[in-house]
């Protein structure tokens, strides 16, 4: 997108008109003959320097960097990279939906050039018209290197990266914003994949609250009793008529003693049906999102299914500027009846001096008729990383993985491969996702805080599935009408164990004080190999501290571990929030039992979406409370300083 003659030195010709007023006015001053007109003169200075510092900081636009977002700031690495020609700008979208957003950006390059944010309407303006200048923005620098925060209103915002030279700007960049949603200026526009994801964000009518969630261990449920798939223009996405996936997505984080900068794996744990033909196969991807480009290769992720087809491929066939590469295993095709109930299992485990292990499971519950239990671990695969120091999958509502999107888990349906739109002719399937969140491997299995109705990042989507909810289950079938919205809190556990031969539905209340549940687990009980730690983040930053309170003893509660580190973000307290982990019961779902219950199942109404949206585009004045003190300071501190000028002055007699 070209953009051309958008040169403007602005900074230059204010400091030059200003020093001009300055100089006239001081000659007035010096020569004025009486101490009214000298009077009525400095009146004038001050409303002239009150306003060249409103209109300096209007266009110099420097954004304050103190407390919380000066903190935000120093997290903010160059992830992402961009080359700009001269006369040609780029954007990239960061959109808010809460009054405490907050958006921190760092930019470096090779050559001077405009970063800017603004709103929708001042991109259209500027992208649509040549005489548009980059100063129409509610903010904007110029320079090399660029740091900014700003906090921002609801609404759809971008950033703007402008080179204003002749030459090639080799541009090294990155961005948070927190809290990171995603339903972020209305209400969410789809096709979306559909089932239950986890955002790390917590909403109480409006009142927006993040929190992460760190954990090495990841379990999606699944109990599907009917389904068939039927999408007429399949072809075109090089997929099968009759074919869908349910994905178990999630961010895999490695850090490693060579960079301060962490790693970022996008991992896909995939069952891929064909409902025609009655088959399924298991498979899995990896990509790399810690830069646009996400460079992998056969030396720096291998599995011991290489001989399978478990390998790194090129993404299609052309020049690739972004996601270029993804590790894929696709397995054999067997047939499956219904029920089939299953888990899909995603963990990852530290091994020092190596790298980071990567397992892939399926555990089969149920094929038409209960099966023999045990879980299969499909593909093993290690992230070769020597100078490892730890990993764990992220949910997170406080920031944005390095090429955008969601730091984000869920297990959701969709289409079958290459961002298709399946069509569900029937589904009735019921979904659950939990964490592992003990040292102890055979402690129950929470479930997530908070859950959505549709995925944050996957390509692949349905058009006709509509989900209910019920205390972390996600219940879905087909309809016309697909609901993308908040689903609620979530108080779930899942227990591990082999089948029993009397059917049960057993219910546990979890106690912070002990690791043990009460729920009674016999001798077969059969856990995920290896321990897991968990750590949970809560940020206090909500619109309100009533609800900041409410929501963080709600998280701490429903989350029911006793061997994870809760770590506050902010210098907000949350001790009386921490005291309350036992006050909450918590429903136990035994995988392997005949029988489970899922009662008072909702339809998400209107009053659960993220907020009262409207289509009105409200831009901030870029102009912060710091901002317009520092103003009022410096333009005192002038006026003082010539007042005394003046008045040391004796007065000209005639």
């Amino acid at each position: 997108m070209e953009k051309t003659d958008k040169a403007r030195i602005y900074v230059v010709e204010v400091e030059d008109e200003t020093n001009r007023m300055l100089s006239r006015l001081s000659t007035c001053i010096f020569s004025a003959k009486t101490g009214i007109f000298r009077k009525i003169l400095l009146l004038l200075i001050v409303f002239i320097l009150v306003f060249s510092g409103f209109f300096a900081f209007q266009y110099l636009s420097t954004p304050a960097n103190s407390g919380a977002r000066n903190t935000l700031l120093e997290q903010v690495p160059t992830t992402q990279s961009l080359i700009l020609r001269g006369g040609f700008f780029d954007y990239f979208e960061a959109d808010s939906f809460s009054n405490n957003t907050i958006l921190a950006y760092n930019v470096s390059s090779n050559a001077p050039i405009s970063t800017a944010i603004m709103s929708a309407l001042q991109l259209d303006e500027f992208a649509n018209n040549t005489n548009d200048p980059i100063s129409n923005s509610i903010t904007y620098q110029n320079g090399t290197s660029v740091q900014g925060n700003l906090s921002i209103s609801p609404g759809q915002y971008f950033l703007v990266f402008y080179n204003y030279n002749s030459g090639r700007a080799d541009i090294q960049f990155g961005y948070i914003l927190t809290p990171n949603t995603p339903m972020s200026h209305g209400p969410a526009q789809g096709p979306f994949a559909s089932g239950i994801a986890t955002f790390g964000i917590t909403n109480n009518s409006g009142s927006v609250t993040p929190y992460e969630i760190r954990t090495n261990e990841i379990v999606g449920d699944a109990n599907i009793s009917s389904m068939e798939v039927d999408t007429p223009n399949a072809g075109q996405y090089g997929v099968s008529v009759t074919g869908a996936t349910l994905q178990l997505n999630t961010l895999l984080v490695v850090n490693d003693s060579s960079s301060s900068i962490p790693k970022v794996y996008w991992l896909q744990n995939v069952p891929d049906f064909k409902t025609g033909p009655s088959q399924v196969s298991f498979g899995d991807e990896i990509w790399n999102w810690t830069n646009l480009v996400g460079y992998l290769s056969n030396q720096s992720v291998v599995s011991t299914n290489l001989q399978n087809g478990g390998a790194v491929y090129p993404v299609g066939t052309g020049p690739c500027s972004e996601a270029c590469y993804v590790y894929n295993y696709n397995g054999n095709n067997e047939t499956y009846s219904v029920p089939f109930d299953f888990e899909l299992l995603v963990k990852a485990t530290v091994i020092p001096e190596t790298g980071v292990l990567v397992q892939m499971g399926e555990l089969l519950q149920n094929n038409g008729s209960t099966v023999p239990w045990g879980i299969n671990w499909f593909d093993n695969i290690t992230i070769v990383d020597p100078n490892v120091q730890s990993a764990y999958f992220d949910v997170t509502g406080n920031s944005v993985p390095p090429i955008g999107l969601y730091y984000d888990t869920e297990l959701v349906f969709g289409g079958e491969g290459n961002a298709e739109v399946a069509h569900f002719t029937e589904l009735n399937a019921s979904l659950g996702l939990f964490y592992q969140s003990s040292t102890n491997a055979s402690s129950p299995l929470p479930s997530f805080p908070t859950f959505y109705s549709f995925s944050g990042d996957t390509g692949e989507s349905a058009d006709d599935l509509v989900v209910t909810y019920s205390n972390g289950i996600a219940t879905l079938g087909t309809g016309l009408n697909p609901n993308y919205v908040y689903l609620g809190n979530a108080s779930q556990s899942l227990i591990l164990q082999a089948p029993s031969s009397t059917s049960t539905t057993t219910t546990s209340s979890l106690s912070s004080s002990s690791t043990e549940s009460s729920a009674t687990q016999t001798s077969s009980t059969s856990t995920i190999p290896t321990s897991s730690t968990t750590t949970i983040v809560i940020t206090t930053s909500s619109t309100s501290s009533e609800s900041t309170s409410t929501t963080s003893s709600s998280i701490l509660s429903t989350t029911q571990f006793t061997n994870s580190s809760i770590i506050p973000t902010t210098s907000s307290s949350i001790s009386s929030t921490s005291n309350s982990i036992s006050s909450t019961s918590s429903s136990s779902l035994i995988v392997g039992s005949s029988s489970t219950s899922s009662t008072n199942s909702t339809t998400p109404t209107s009053s659960t979406l993220e907020a009262s949206h409207t289509s009105t585009k409200t831009t901030s004045t870029g102009i912060s409370e710091w901002e317009w003190t520092s103003v009022a300071v410096i333009g005192i501190v002038i006026v003082v300083f010539l007042a005394l000028m003046v008045l040391r002055r004796k007065p000209v007699t005639s």
